[in-house]
């Protein structure tokens, strides 16, 4: 039998990779880079704690609270503990390397409360950490009536800790690399979600929004269930536990998963909306 050559000038033909196989390389990659990114910003951090030396307990002079109805916080680096409590003005206590450069100020009905700025001097991938905050110990301590629907806080956090205990109108949560957990009720929840890990159970939320890049997102929600969840994952997890009723979920799976053992009811009031890449989601009933 004449043996079949393929024709001249026609290249031999490539394997091709397949889908999983291209998943596989890219969730690689991603993890790569999240190890370089963690590497480079723990190297940034550890640099300049080396040149900081501890501080005493610093309290800044205290604010008149009344009529404010806004928080806005930066924590940075630094662990910084949130509380309402039986008081007539609001209290900030900070201990750590650069506890003396808060900034705590009142601007008409909002308060603004930003840890100590000093920038690391290092990049990754266009991503400079900065060390606001670092090595830093602070509790923020709020009059007991600015708590409820009226009160809304912004807050950021860097490689920094927040510990949360309180009541609010809206929520809204960025976090880069640390870590929040958060208890209490809010009417309005906006969660972003870096690297960092989110862990909270919120009373009362009417509409909840979740967005995760690489980091991981845990809450739950009790009383009334929501009328409105939008969650969204790249590469890191969502777990939502949300008041026992009937939703109208409508998922998005690309290379991912969506683990929904929620009653799922067409047309219901209730809409939970699940976009996910390359991570989790879990929807669960709360107990």
């Amino acid at each position: 039998m004449t043996p079949q050559h393929p024709a001249l000038g026609t290249p031999p033909t490539k394997p091709r990779m397949s889908g999983i196989a291209i998943a596989v390389a890219i969730v690689g990659g991603i993890v790569l880079l999240v190890m370089g990114a963690s590497a480079a910003f723990a190297l940034a951090a550890s640099s300049q704690r080396a040149g900081e030396a501890p501080g005493s307990e610093r309290p800044l002079v205290p604010l008149d609270a009344t009529g404010v109805t806004g928080l806005d916080l930066n924590v940075g680096l630094a662990d910084l503990t949130l509380a309402f409590a039986d008081v007539q003005e609001a209290t900030l206590v900070a201990t750590g390397g650069l506890a003396k450069g808060w900034e705590f100020t009142r601007d008409e009905d909002e308060l603004t409360v930003r840890a100590p700025q000093a920038n690391s001097g290092f990049c990754f991938f266009g991503v400079c950490p900065t060390t606001r905050g670092q090595n830093v110990t602070a509790t923020l301590t709020l009059p007991q009536e600015l708590a409820g629907p009226t009160f809304d806080a912004e807050i950021k956090i860097g490689m920094g800790v927040l510990r949360a205990n309180g009541s609010f109108g809206e929520l809204d949560v960025k976090l880069d690399a640390g870590d929040a957990f958060i208890s209490g009720a809010a009417e309005h929840l906006d969660l972003e979600i870096g690297l960092g890990t989110f862990a909270g159970e919120i009373t009362g939320a009417k509409t909840v929004a979740g967005e995760v890049a690489m980091g991981d997102l845990e809450l739950v929600l009790r009383g009334e269930a929501p009328s409105e969840v939008d969650l969204e994952v790249s590469a890191g997890s969502i777990d939502i536990a949300v008041p026992a009723g009937e939703y109208d979920v409508t998922s998005t799976n690309t290379a991912g998963s969506i683990d929904n053992s929620l009653r799922t009811v067409p047309g219901a009031p209730n809409r939970i909306t699940a976009k996910v890449d390359m991570g989790d989601i879990a929807l669960r009933e709360s107990r």
